[in-house]
């Protein structure tokens, strides 16, 4: 099932994103903690 982000002016369709799983979730936040970590200030 796929989630709606709907511009209530017109009703229409803007994205669909599909579902993630929690692994999904967790390997995101993971790679994203890792890229944070090793970015330059």
């Amino acid at each position: 099932m796929s989630i709606q982000t709907v511009n209530p002016n017109t009703n229409k369709t803007v994205k669909s994103f599909e579902e993630m799983t929690e692994e999904t979730v967790d390997v995101k936040v993971a790679k994203a903690h890792l890229a944070f970590a090793n970015s330059i200030w």
